[in-house]
């Protein structure tokens, strides 16, 4: 809305300044105060026994921003101000002789508050002339015309445009039980690790997008005096409402192993028996992912100079296609300890000398964010009508159906072939 209405001629002031016409204003002056508050507090708890260990945090921060006046509203606040409050908890105990927990808990909240919607008042300050328009009209307007439009005033953004505000909640979990199994065999043991991650953002739009806004043009000089019109514009409008869940991710993880170790003087033998399971959520559509893996893994050490490793690795995800979910992933490594031999046993300026290779296949499942259903022909259904006369007429159809994304078939994992070869050396102790 825009209205031109003559105004009675004003009269300068005694310095000559008639700021509501030639305004010379300093934006960021007016915008944000000088110095803001930063406050952060911590108290932490830790103690325990040889047989059960636990370590507390809690922590709150809170940053007062620099907004100048942000309270000339009733009911709320336009401050660019943030809060963050979490709590660690770590639990380490012996729940028997054989069998030991860990457990880890982070949660945090946080909250941000801003003017408007989520305006960038720095971006305003720097991009408006001081001499553009006033801050507000002698009727209280705020200050605005048809070149910088008060949605452009910053002063004005910073209490007029209501306020916007995000919740963030996060959780963080994980729980380790370890089993001795000597009773069984020495050297067996047993593991389950089981993590849960999730977080989510919650964003409320209180915002109010049009205030009314206005100047006094300057049109003349005449006998000392200024002849002005009045420029009226934007349509007030009431505070949003809105609130909603704009972004989450869940993540489950839960792993298990079997494991064992058998060390003599001269040789050492390991292996790990894993089964691993995932599961990924996140905001969107079609962002659901499981993935499975089973794991074998063998390592030989003799006299601490020979080294040998091989991992089998067999995959599935359930982004891919329901005939190649699968892949199979081995991986093979050696080294040789050249200073432990010997031949180079006596070399003073050596201290140690390694040649190591290792060689696998690798798999993943990374595809395109759009292309969850690459492996299905796709249709769209009330487009244009299929002919199907010999006089190119769709014989009373008026709807048909086109074939959309054709359906990519033999696509499995990613696959990548690894190789290396190298040297690790120490010479003169320090080199």
């Amino acid at each position: 809305m825009r209205q031109c209405i003559p105004t009675k001629p004003s009269r300068p002031s005694e310095t000559g300044r008639i700021p509501y016409s030639y305004p010379d204003v300093d934006w960021v002056g007016e915008t944000f105060r000088n110095n803001a508050s930063n406050n952060k507090f911590n108290i932490e708890f830790t103690g325990g026994s040889a047989k059960f260990a636990y370590y507390i945090l809690a922590g709150l921060v809170y940053d007062n921003g620099f907004i100048k006046n942000p309270d000339e509203n009733e009911g709320y606040s336009t401050q660019n101000k943030y809060s963050r409050g979490n709590i660690r908890i770590n639990l380490d105990a012996e729940l028997t002789p054989t069998t030991r927990m860990k457990f880890n808990i982070l949660g945090v909240l946080m909250e941000s508050n801003r003017p408007g919607d989520s305006v960038n008042l720095w971006n305003l300050v720097y991009s408006i002339p001081s001499a553009a328009i006033p801050v507000r009209t002698a009727d209280g307007l705020w200050g605005g015309n048809s070149t910088w439009s008060g949605l452009k005033n910053p002063v004005a953004q910073s209490q007029a445009a209501a306020y916007a505000k995000n919740h963030q909640r996060s959780l963080f979990a994980d729980l380790t039980l370890t089993q001795d199994l000597s009773i069984i065999a020495d050297g067996l043991a047993a593991e389950a690790r089981m993590a849960y991650d999730n977080a989510s953002n919650v964003y409320e739009d209180h915002s109010i997008e049009s205030y009314q806004y206005g100047m006094a043009i300057p049109v003349a000089w005449q006998d000392g005096e200024l002849t002005t019109t009045n420029f009226v514009g934007g349509t007030p409008s009431e505070m949003n409402s809105d609130a909603d869940t704009n972004d989450y991710a869940h993540l489950f993880n839960f792993d298990a192993r079997l494991k064992y170790r058998k060390t003599t003087a001269s040789h050492n033998l390991s292996a790990e028996l894993g089964w691993t399971f995932e599961n990924q959520e996140k905001y969107g559509t079609n962002t659901t992912v499981y993935r499975q893996d089973v794991s074998l893994s063998v390592g030989y050490a003799c006299r601490q100079r020979y080294f040998a490793n091989i991992t089998l690795l067999e995959s599935g995800s359930s982004r891919l296609a329901p005939d190649s979910k699968w892949a199979f992933s081995p991986t093979v490594s050696a080294a040789w300890v050249l200073s432990e031999e010997t031949f180079l046993k006596n070399c003073t300026w050596l201290d140690n000398l390694k040649l190591r290779a290792s060689a696998g296949m690798l798999n993943a499942d990374f595809l395109p964010e759009d292309t969850w259903t690459y492996y299905l022909q796709s249709y769209n259904p009330g487009a244009s009508s299929y002919y199907f006369t010999s006089n190119y007429t769709t014989g009373g159809i008026t709807n048909g159906t086109t074939l959309g994304r054709v359906a990519t078939s033999d696509c499995g994992q990613e696959k990548a072939a690894k190789y290396n070869v190298g040297i690790d050396a120490r010479m003169f102790g320090s080199l």
